[in-house]
């Protein structure tokens, strides 16, 4: 349809409807692009009907009778185009605005022979109608016009892979329909600023219930609203004020149409010429508090409401309002992250002061929220927190009122953490290549699993984080990837048992196994010395579990308080139906997928080895041995990480499905077109069912037939997540241990994105409810990340980063504390062992002492302490019997016989069951 002229047809402010028939060929969406050229035609709904009564084609089965899937050429390099705002405002008015378009999460999954990550090497964005070509890199700037413009990224790996995806540009004007309108506390004059602000469709408020919620209440208040007035015509307008208990003005072009006030309810009405097109509107309306209930209505004189369609207002001449910071007060020092709440937020260059101190780390979160890092403070006091709006258009935007922030000299030290890497003793960056997974041994040694066989055991100066000595493993098997490590907290000795998750992936594609080689996965445990090497494959703990023909595998290694072992085996689908889902691999769910499993190593006569009556069909498949690997919760579509909190609960991270990459169950015998869900952290009980059906396992339990999205809330027979993450690769995640920043961090989760070679990541801190079945909040920690995480006794997190074949650490940042302070316990390590005793752990802190110290765990004394460092910051002991399930307190006594204090949370270390 070309050239659409509503007015004509429909005439002002009407609605036109238009119809006409399309042929759709092939699956997939509809994509409808819309352009207004004139004013402000606006699209108010799209009705799709079939043209005729024949039936659509059906979506296929996926049944257990359907042909299996082709062998697949599944996806090595990924295109992400990284998230672009709903819409983007053309401030100026010059009719197109730059947007910037950026890849930095796009990543190939390819690694090298040598278990080196691959990489891409070119990213090409054209616009989609066209096939133009309008950028090339990782990062580019494009002026796009008003409306909708469909960009599609493809990329290419240096193994000749290529994958594109597309995403939509959307330009608006500054222009909007409707009113915005200022709200404030009081009988406020124009000096004032406003407390709250909120659009309107139009300016009819006929109950105090109609006014928005805000901290100006619905009595006693001063309204504001702002507006353009369109007028269709020259001619003479005439408007109608319907109030109560209050004043109420109007004013076009700076003059008064309607004024009046009265004490109860009451009418006003006036006139005005106008020539047509848009005029300066402004309605003020002053509540007393000691009259009747507020309301005022505006409309045209024969009391027709001012539609939308006559009003409008502008987002480039909003002043921000500020609602609210968290915190409102913190250190002298810099770095207190503190989110600035508010409305008006609209221009991408928002600045936030402190004192007239300019914040740093300024992140714009939509039109609401701002999280900034505050400056230091010259002096212990409070301080005016403002914000400004627009960039380099004059009279953009506007500046708020302001907010009070308290520097206090006595408060704790700001949660900041500084970002390296494991380092060479040249002083570059230690290379690992493809490394996958951590876990800090009980020897004070890092260890790390490659994407290629084997694993590192990495002496570390916990000072400067530089690697002294390392130690590689013998192979655990040819092309195997090491995904998840774990020490068993029951091991005797010296302790080092190391359980690692192997798996064969892309079986399929690179190394020529049938499909039917599914049943790959491995738990291995390592020991020193074990077959002549430093570290030594002992034996294989359990065998035969599902790894995908892709990277869903054998990962999330975990332990519960009885000493069972816990692990996750991932999805082997997209949504449950291996329909269309060769770029996941193209095999169905088992007995065992898609599921966190349960594994009593240490029972008497454990049987770990799984067996199946066949795996050519991998839907009909049934277990037939290893008995002592169950199912402990299902519904998991890729879990690449589980921990288990001092609270008791086990939580964990889940990816979410991906558009594209397999169709979704609908029931367990029809399917439709896959679609893209954003990750999700579940809070993990045994027997529940999280909506990734497992066809397999439906034949003995219905739920799991059911696909369920990541935004339903919890029924009969599914378990909702905790939250929604709203981002995807979410993978690590951990709860901090460490006496820092005052105890702030504390307890909570840490959680980790992805981190490609181009892209930094994200790692946010969770808090959890008092009764771990909530989230309170969601917070960002810091901007950058890897695949999994761990934490040192003394605080820091080390995070492998696959991609750039390093381990990211992000290093506390804080002050010493004062020698006169006396002895200070930042972290024990490892925070959890068997309640008969017997684990080395480690205790980390600050003025240990010159000789030799001692301390107490849950009051009883900790053991042969040794390994005490020269700088009187560490020192190792072994734990002592503790009363099974307690959480309990570590301190430490100098040889002075200074004690520690005492420190904050529940509890330093946690005695198993057992």
């Amino acid at each position: 349809m070309d050239a659409v002229d509503i007015y004509a047809s429909a005439k002002w402010a009407t609605a036109s409807s238009r119809s006409l028939l399309v042929e759709v060929v092939g699956s997939g969406g509809l994509h409808l692009t819309l352009k207004s050229s004139v004013q402000n035609a606006a699209v108010q709904g799209i009705d799709l009907t079939l043209a005729s009564a024949a039936s659509p084609t059906p979506s296929p089965t996926g049944t257990a009778t359907d042909a299996p899937p082709p062998i697949p050429e599944d996806h090595f390099a990924h295109a992400v185009i990284d998230p672009l705002p709903a819409t983007v405002v053309d401030i100026d008015g010059n009719g197109q605005q730059a947007v910037d378009l950026s890849a930095f999460d796009s990543h190939t999954h390819r690694f090298h022979d040598d278990g080196s990550s691959g990489e891409l090497v070119s990213f090409e964005w054209t616009a989609v109608a066209t096939g133009e070509v309008i950028g090339r890199g990782i990062s580019v700037t494009v002026d796009f016009p008003l409306g909708s413009t469909a960009v599609r990224l493809t990329v290419v790996d240096d193994g000749d892979n290529t994958s594109e995806t597309t995403a939509m540009v959307t330009v608006v004007g500054s222009l909007t329909q409707g009113a915005y309108c200022y709200y404030y506390a009081g009988a406020a004059d124009e000096s004032a600023k406003p407390v709250f602000a909120a659009e309107t469709e139009n300016l009819l408020f006929p109950t105090a219930a109609s006014f928005p919620e805000g901290p100006h209440g619905r009595v006693g208040f001063t309204q504001r609203c702002v507006f353009l007035f369109k007028a269709p015509a020259d001619g003479t307008y005439d408007f109608k004020a319907t109030f109560a208990s209050g004043t109420v003005n109007l004013t076009m072009d700076e003059e008064v149409v309607v004024e009046a006030s009265a004490d109860g309810s009451s009418m006003a009405s006036g006139t005005i010429e106008l020539a047509a097109g848009m005029h300066e509107a402004v309605t003020t309306y002053r509540h007393n508090a000691d009259g009747a209930a507020a309301m005022v209505s505006v409309t045209r004189g024969g009391g027709g409401a001012l539609l939308a369609g006559a009003l409008e207002w502008d987002r480039a001449t909003v002043v921000p309002v500020i609602t609210g910071i968290s915190p409102a007060s913190g250190g002298l020092l810099q770095g207190t992250r503190v989110t600035v709440s508010g409305v008006g937020f609209f221009t991408a260059d928002a600045q936030v002061t402190f004192g007239g101190v300019p914040a740093t780390g300024v992140v714009r979160d939509g039109s609401t929220k701002l999280t900034v890092e505050a400056p230091a403070g010259a002096a212990a006091g409070t301080v005016d927190v403002v914000v400004t709006t627009g960039g380099g258009v004059p009279g953009e935007g506007g500046v708020s009122g302001s907010v009070a922030y308290t520097y206090e000299a006595v408060a704790v030290d700001p949660i900041k953490f500084t970002k390296t890497a494991l380092k060479a003793t040249d002083g570059e960056d230690y290379y690992i290549a493809g490394p996958t997974s951590i876990a800090l041994g009980p020897d004070g040694r890092v260890y790390i699993g490659q994407y290629k066989e084997t694993i590192q055991a990495l002496t570390v100066d916990t000072n400067t984080y530089v690697v002294t000595d390392t130690c590689v493993s013998q192979s655990v098997g040819d092309d195997r990837s090491v995904l998840s490590l774990a020490f068993d907290p029951m091991a005797n000795g010296d302790g080092i048992s190391l359980l690692a998750t192997t798996s064969l992936l892309y079986y399929g594609r690179n190394n020529k196994h049938p499909l039917s080689y599914w049943d790959n996965g491995e738990v291995v445990v390592l020991r020193p010395g074990a077959g002549g090497h430093c570290l030594g494959v002992e034996r294989v703990l359990l065998s035969g579990l599902p790894v995908s023909n892709h990277d869903h595998a054998v990962q999330a290694l975990e332990w519960d308080q009885a000493g069972r072992l816990l692990l996750v085996a991932g999805g082997q689908t997209n949504m449950g139906a291996n329909v269309q889902g060769n770029r996941l691999g193209g095999v169905d769910e088992t007995p065992l997928s898609a599921a966190v499993l349960r594994a009593a190593v240490h029972a008497p006569g454990f049987d770990g080895h799984v067996t199946y009556d066949q795996t050519d069909d991998a839907r009909t498949s049934r277990q037939t041995g290893g008995w002592g690997v169950t199912v402990h919760a299902a519904g998991i579509r890729n879990s690449y990480d589980m921990v288990l909190h001092t609270n008791g609960e086990l939580y964990g991270t889940d990816n979410g499905p991906n558009e594209g990459f397999g169709d979704v169950a609908i029931g367990c015998g029809s399917s439709a077109a896959g679609f893209t869900q954003r990750d999700k952290l579940l809070h993990l009980k045994a027997g529940a069912y999280y909506g990734h059906p497992n066809r397999n396992r439906a034949r003995d339990d219905e739920r799991q037939c059911i696909y369920h999205s990541v935004t339903e809330a919890s029924q009969d027979g599914y378990t909702a997540p905790l939250a929604n993450l709203g981002y995807s690769s979410v993978n690590g995640v951990m709860e901090y241990m460490a006496n820092l920043f005052g105890g702030a961090l504390k307890h909570e989760l840490l959680l980790s994105k992805f981190s490609g070679r181009f892209s930094g990541g994200w790692t946010w801190r969770v808090r959890l409810a008092d009764n771990g079945s909530a989230v309170e909040s969601i917070k960002d920690l810091f901007g950058y990340s890897g695949l999994l995480m761990a934490q040192t006794p003394g605080g820091a997190v080390l995070a492998p980063q696959p991609q750039k074949n390093r381990v990211l650490v992000a290093a506390p940042d804080y002050p010493s504390p004062p020698a006169a302070s006396g002895p200070v316990v930042v972290g024990v390590g490892p925070h959890r062992g068997r309640a008969s005793g017997g684990n080395t752990v480690t205790i980390v802190g600050h003025h240990f002492g010159g000789g030799t110290p001692a301390a107490t765990i849950g009051g009883a004394p900790c053991e042969d302490v040794r390994a005490v460092a020269a700088d009187g910051r560490s020192f190792q002991c072994t734990a002592p019997q503790g009363v099974p399930g307690s959480l309990v307190r570590v301190v430490v006594i100098t040889s002075e016989g200074r004690v520690s204090s005492v420190t904050p949370g529940r509890g330093d270390y946690w005695y198993m069951d057992m």
